[in-house]
This record gives C-alpha cells, sequence and structure tokens, in this order.
C-alpha cells in the first residue's frame, strides 16, 4: 500500500499537491489540508495588499 508524504500512513490512493514549489504525493485527507493552507495563504495576502493600497501584482 502507498503511503502518505505527510502523515505516513497507509492509504489507498495518493493525490498529488504542490507544496513549497515542490509535488508532494498526499492522501485525501492531508490534500484537503493543504488546499485549505493555501487558500487562507492567499487571503492573507490579498489582505495586506488592500491595507498596504498596492494595485500591481506581486
Amino acid at each position: 500500500m502507498p503511503v502518505c508524504r505527510a502523515c505516513k500512513e497507509e492509504v489507498d490512493e495518493l493525490h498529488t499537491a504542490k507544496v513549497d514549489g515542490r509535488r508532494k504525493r498526499v492522501c485525501e485527507d492531508c490534500l484537503e489540508l493543504i488546499e485549505e493552507q493555501a487558500e487562507i495563504a492567499a487571503m492573507s495576502e490579498d489582505a495586506i495588499r488592500d491595507m498596504m493600497g498596492y494595485k500591481g501584482k506581486w
């Protein structure tokens, strides 16, 4: 059985996720967690841009 790179547990199926510019094979639960963290990071960056009045791209 394949092993998740994030939680180190054996799972039936692995999914590919991009973490810090690298691709990792993780289980579905870890994939959801990684996607949530990425979404929160993007929202916080947008909030900081709005506070600073930055109009361009990073």
